[in-house]
């Protein structure tokens, strides 16, 4: 048979659009904390940096929230303005797409368990400064689940700050008649599993509801959410790469 294109497989796509866009999330996350605490270690003002850079306050405060639809060009006058070189190296760190895409997979697995009664939205916008979204929204009735996948636990507290934001953010939005909840979803690794245990008391601060309650609320076909919690979840069994 005709060896067929490499990449023409539709779900390929999907999955590189899914991972690109939350490799670019965390880039602009860690570069607006960098940017964020450079500012308040010199005393500056966001006006001051809006008023250097020739952009509005409202800018510097989406670069500082980790806005990835800020240009380029501003960036790198952040950068002027805070002392920062900014470079945009290009090099391999890690396995191609092709062959390993654990983050989307996950959320393949987190739609794969969903009751049908569970209405979910991919990417889902979080309102507020900047283009931010959440891997998976979830609704249901009154509640609504922001999910967000985490394949390597790197920085714990921004983390937990970012998704009860987020959490925050729609609340304000929907108004009292709805309940959201944020969900941390975690594949069972080693590093992920020893971080946390290092952490409970903060675990179990920021993401109470019990797993098991929070799996029934998933795939059963009533009740509502537990709360705030944390899913451990790794790919979907059976999933192979698309392509080698």
């Amino acid at each position: 048979m005709p060896r067929q294109p490499l990449g023409n497989d539709p779900r390929l796509r999907r999955l590189v659009r899914l991972e690109a866009a939350h490799q670019l999330r965390l880039e602009a996350r860690a570069q607006g904390d960098a940017f964020r605490e450079q500012r308040l270690r010199l005393g500056i003002t966001q006006a001051d940096v809006a008023r250097a850079v020739g952009t509005s306050r409202s800018v510097v405060s989406a670069v500082e929230h980790g806005d990835p639809g800020v240009s380029l060009q501003i960036r790198f006058r952040f950068a002027e303005v805070l002392g920062f070189r900014l470079r945009l190296p290009a090099y391999p760190d890690g396995t191609p797409r092709l062959y390993d895409r654990n983050h989307s997979l996950i959320i393949e697995h987190l739609l794969a368990l969903r009751h049908p009664r569970w209405a979910a939205v991919i990417e889902a916008p979080v309102p507020g400064p900047g283009h931010r979204s959440t891997d998976v929204r979830l609704e249901c009735g009154i509640d609504i689940v922001l999910a967000e996948i985490e394949t390597r636990v790197r920085r714990w507290e921004q983390i937990v700050r970012e998704t009860h934001d987020k959490a925050r953010a729609v609340a304000d939005e929907v108004g009292p008649d709805r309940r959201v909840h944020c969900l941390l979803v975690l594949p069972p690794t080693r590093h992920n599993r020893e971080l946390t245990r290092g952490l409970a008391g903060s675990v179990a601060a920021a993401f109470p509801a019990d797993e098991e309650a929070i799996r029934r609320a998933l795939t059963g076909a009533e009740g509502t959410w537990p709360g705030h919690g944390l899913l451990w979840l790794g790919p979907l069994r059976g999933a192979h790469p698309i392509a080698r």
